[in-house]
């Protein structure tokens, strides 16, 4: 009995494995908007070692209950295709982010071994083919927007210093973004230099703090421009993109930041003698004057 079930088991697996599987392919719906309905078609391809069959369709995953596929269920040919209109339709309160579901083409008729009777032991297997179905959901209208609400610098530059910009931004858009920051400093109208940061991801509603950093060396003392900008980037491909900057920060090199001479104190012992000198002169004065007047 066991040799007889392995004989018809590894017949089966040879049958299987000469036909050839239904064909369907993968679905990607890309960027799709909070309440917004979308179409695509796929093919259901039936292999012609196939037999003619009844196909049902099943639907999973996150995304089941926004997905309608029609027809639902169908009869199909060996060798035939079978087109399948399937509708997403995103709900107004769907969470934002990357989605999957899968759309199962199931057929209900087990294929016989060779050499099988209706009458007798048979070996057969059911034949499915799978798509899997991706979305990016976003808010309508999406933009990718990082807004700098803030930046400090050390005051008292010197010649030689490494200056640190600290940068707070907060994601303004309505899209998770990827933002590149950077500094350009110039003189006098002149560009001296542009410092790029790495990329920084920045969720829904994030805030983050950024660093960038200038090295001074060998730059002359006097008043420099620092402007710091930011480029955010999504991944979807319908996203508007808003490029912000932060107003011109003047840097003064030198001058102020600690090289300005301060001013000289009074040398009081000179102020001292000066005043003695004044008062002895006016006693002399009067004492000239009261002894002429004796005379």
């Amino acid at each position: 009995m066991f040799r007889k079930t392995l004989v018809l088991f590894l017949m089966a697996v040879a049958l299987a494995g000469a036909v050839q599987a239904l064909s369907l392919s993968n679905l990607n719906f890309r960027d799709v908007e909070q309440g917004a309905t979308y179409t695509q078609t796929l093919i259901l391809l039936n292999s012609p070692q196939d037999i003619d069959n009844h196909f049902v369709i099943e639907i999973g995953g996150i995304m089941k209950d926004w997905i309608t596929v029609s027809p639902m269920e169908f009869d199909l040919a060996k060798g035939s295709s079978q087109p399948l209109n399937v509708t997403l339709a995103v709900p107004m309160d769907a969470s934002l982010g990357g989605k999957t579901a899968t759309i199962t083409a199931v057929g209900k008729k087990t294929i016989p071994s060779a050499g099988g009777t209706t009458g007798g032991a048979s070996v057969g297997y059911a034949v499915a083919a799978k798509s899997n179905v991706v979305a990016n959901v976003l808010k309508p209208g999406a933009t990718a927007a990082i807004e700098i609400t803030g930046v400090e610098t050390p005051k008292g530059i010197k010649p030689g210093d490494v200056v640190k910009f600290t940068i707070s931004a907060k994601n303004a858009g309505n899209v998770p973004s990827t933002a590149q920051f950077s500094v350009a400093i110039s003189r006098g109208g002149v560009a001296i230099a542009t410092i790029p940061g790495a990329p920084v991801d920045f969720g829904m509603n994030a805030e983050q703090t950024v660093k960038l950093y200038w090295d001074t060396g060998g730059q002359p003392e006097g008043t420099y421009t620092g402007v710091v900008s930011v480029v955010p980037s999504s991944s979807g491909k319908d996203v508007k993109i808003k490029t912000t900057s932060y107003p011109a920060i003047t840097l003064e090199l030198g001058g102020a930041g600690g090289t300005e001479s301060p001013s000289q104190p009074l040398n009081l012992p000179l102020v001292a003698i000066a005043g003695i000198c004044l008062v002895i002169g006016i006693v002399l004065v009067v004492f000239i004057m009261k002894r002429r007047k004796s005379q």
